[in-house]
């Protein structure tokens, strides 16, 4: 049996997702008390009170990324976030068809960049994961030259979504 300390991180990240009332941890209080036998995996948790006990590891861990969906050479970097719809007065006269041609429609989960980022690999169809949302974005969209080190974030016809999102700090991984 395979002690908890050499469980990929991503697992037992995982597992600590699973189970939101514990807290995982990363050295067992003993090697002893990593092992079960092969039908009944477990981990070494801290419950409620604060006191070290045994769980089972679920059966299915879904995982939703990881680096591997970005390549080898993962970058990240923090930039200031807005949000815009498609909406001529916020965009132009083709307000459904992004910079590079693509045609937007409310649901796809898209970002513009500014274009100081396009040469660090914010690039056409480049993927990106953005801190606090779910899912990947794709940058489909360019901003107006006169932006940096920013990103806008694709909210369809959501008026409101746009202006509760405003205008924060995050960091994006791509």
């Amino acid at each position: 049996m395979t002690p908890v300390r050499s469980m990929p991180l991503l697992i037992v990240a995982a597992l600590a997702v699973a189970m939101p009332a514990v807290t995982v941890h990363a050295n067992p209080v003993s090697e002893a008390d990593a092992h079960s036998d092969a039908d009944s995996p477990v981990i070494i948790v801290a419950n409620e009170t604060g006191n070290d006990e045994m769980r089972e590891k679920p059966q299915q861990v879904q995982v939703l990324s990881t680096d591997d969906d970005f390549g080898s050479d993962v970058q990240s970097l923090v930039v200031t976030a807005t949000a815009f719809n498609s909406l001529a007065a916020q965009t132009d006269s083709g307000p459904a068809t992004a910079a590079w041609g693509d045609p937007l429609s409310p649901g796809m989960k898209i970002i513009a960049v500014s274009h100081d980022l396009i040469p660090l690999g914010l690039d056409h169809h480049a993927p990106v994961s953005i801190e606090g949302l779910p899912g990947k974005y794709r940058v489909l969209d360019k901003m107006n030259g006169r932006w940096s080190k920013r990103i806008d974030i694709y909210m369809g016809n959501d008026v409101t979504a746009a202006i509760t999102w405003g205008r924060r700090e995050v960091r994006i991984h791509w």
